[in-house]
């Protein structure tokens, strides 16, 4: 009665597995990584944070087109205390003024790209005080300026805000490979090598992808590759254990036959009895492992955590052959930490010509010329002009600040001397790292096509075992080694399978090139980024 109830149990964890087959909702990668980037937080802020920048850039831009400006004071009305002279009593007295005045003035102005300006207005005024006629007075003219012996402010201005913009769209690049792909962990890494490292990554803590301890992966944290990855291995150790139960029940019952005719020892029907129990906890522990990765999952795409989704069945093996030359040369023209720098070297360029700017000689040109006129009635406003004309040049000569412009300038050096060094050092990590991922990768491969002769032998040897345990020709000893050999060499095909899978995937994150297709992932995210700013 109690093998009924164990085996009735197991029926309960196998029949949500066979119709979640039929049931559940498919999810392949590219599906997931659509769910996963439309539901993400952290994309959607880059992806806001890019609009703002290129916003920036547009309003930056517009600094070289003309603008029309119109100012009015309508009315201003004073009330003041003004002390005059009287000439009947000779002396000073204090008198009420009151004033009543209105003022207009248009300006049209255009930015020179040399950052300098011209302008064309017009001014028009009514001064009315009391006890007075009102005064009318006009003023048309032109002004010029340029400032000389000073960065360009206007172009600068322009430049910085197009390198922001580049900023942001690394940012986005970065957060949404971040999302898909896992972090680039070659940047200024701290471990010896790169092969060292893959097989600690990817091999994982295989205690806790099996059952105990943290799952290699994470839960619902990571990446969706690993996340993704991570179901599709549970979902295949699951029906691993599955099938593995039904052997050991198989093999129970031939041993428990061969007890009944006296061809068995008790000891060794025990021993298979054993095993049999164990696959049976297998298949208990192997069922909660897969469930808890689905959830996992529906957490990382912002889905409800009981929704009923499944991954890809199989992963297709096929070898790839990673052109060096090629990987380096995408990895160093597309790592985002690099690219990084390189507008960080920029930006402390600017940064230096504009303090060196302060400690030197710096001046104005501007001049203007216009017609004026002033006039009781306003139906004269614009006869009888007299000319005005003016010409400035003004000079700013540093004497003597205490070295204070030299510290500055010392400072934005040693920043700037500072990004050269990270980002070489970027470059060199960069260059190491890819070339033990690669090497690394071969190695998975070779490993692969060991492993695959590995254990359709062991499927041949585990069968032979069985027929050979029925013919009286083997011990349960040997039996027993037979099976776990072959669960053995099943499960560390599968599990290799999945780390040279998602080695790839990290290398396409490394180098933003997918080596499986042989097309460049940085073109398309970039028609992404295009679509989102255009």
């Amino acid at each position: 009665m109690a093998k009924f109830y164990k085996i009735f149990a197991v029926l309960l964890i196998l029949s949500p597995v066979s119709l979640a087959a039929q049931e559940s909702r498919l999810l392949t990668f590219q599906e997931a990584a659509a769910i996963a980037i439309r539901n993400s937080f952290s994309v959607q802020d880059t992806e806001l944070d890019l609009r703002v920048k290129n916003y920036s850039f547009i309003a930056t831009r517009a600094s070289l087109r003309s603008r029309v400006d119109l100012i009015m004071t309508a009315p201003e009305i004073k009330n003041e205390l003004e002390e005059k002279f009287d000439q009947e009593t000779q002396l000073f007295n204090n008198f009420t003024v009151n004033t009543i005045s209105y003022d207009g003035r248009l300006s049209i102005t255009q930015p020179l790209p040399s950052n300098g300006k011209i302008s064309a207005n017009i001014n028009l005024d009514r001064f009315k005080q009391s006890g007075d006629n009102p005064e009318y007075t006009t003023n048309l003219f032109i002004s010029f300026s340029q400032p000389i012996f000073v960065p360009n402010k206007l172009q600068r201005d322009i430049y910085r805000a197009e390198l922001n913009l580049d900023k942001a769209k690394i940012d986005y690049l970065q957060r949404r490979l971040s999302l898909i792909y896992g972090r680039s962990y070659y940047r200024r890494s701290n471990f010896g090598g790169m092969s060292e490292f893959m097989m600690r990554e990817f091999r994982g803590n295989r205690e806790g992808r099996r059952g105990g301890g943290n799952p290699g992966f994470g839960r619902g944290g990571g990446s969706l590759s690993q996340n993704y990855y991570q179901l599709f291995e549970h979902t295949k150790l699951l029906e691993f254990d599955s099938r593995f139960f039904e052997i050991w029940e198989d093999l129970k019952n031939i041993a428990q036959q061969r007890l009944n005719a006296g061809t068995l020892s008790e000891r060794e029907n025990l021993q298979i009895g054993v095993e049999f129990a164990n696959s049976e906890n297998a298949l208990f522990s192997s069922a909660a492992r897969k469930d808890r990765s689905t959830r996992g999952l529906n957490q990382f795409l912002g889905l409800d955590v009981d929704e009923n989704i499944r991954v890809i069945d199989t992963i297709d093996y096929n070898p790839v052959v990673v052109d060096e030359k090629k990987a380096l040369s995408e990895g160093i023209a597309n790592n985002t930490g690099i690219r990084g720098f390189n507008i960080d070297i920029l930006r402390d360029s600017l940064r230096i010509d504009e303090v060196a700017s302060t400690g030197r000689i710096t001046g104005d040109i501007s001049g203007s010329y216009g017609l004026n006129n002033s006039d009781q009635s306003i139906r004269l406003y614009f006869d009888e002009f007299s000319q005005s004309r003016s010409l400035k040049l003004g000079l700013k000569i540093p004497v003597w600040d205490w070295g204070r412009n030299d510290m500055f300038l010392e400072a934005a050096k040693i920043n700037l001397d500072t990004k050269k060094r990270q980002m070489k050092n970027d470059i060199f990590d960069t260059q190491r790292q890819i070339t033990g991922h690669i090497f690394t990768i071969n190695l998975m491969q070779e490993r692969i096509d060991l492993l695959t002769r590995a254990k359709n032998l062991a499927e041949q040897v585990m069968l032979i075992a069985r027929q050979q345990f029925i013919e009286e020709t083997i011990t349960s000893e040997d039996l027993i080694l037979s099976v776990k050999k072959n669960y053995q060499a099943q499960v560390e095909y599968l599990q290799l399978l999945v780390d040279h899978k998602v080695a790839l995937i990290q290398l396409a994150n490394q180098t933003q090139w997918d080596f499986e297709k042989n097309i460049s992932i940085r073109e398309e995210l970039e028609a992404i980024i295009a679509s989102i700013i255009k």
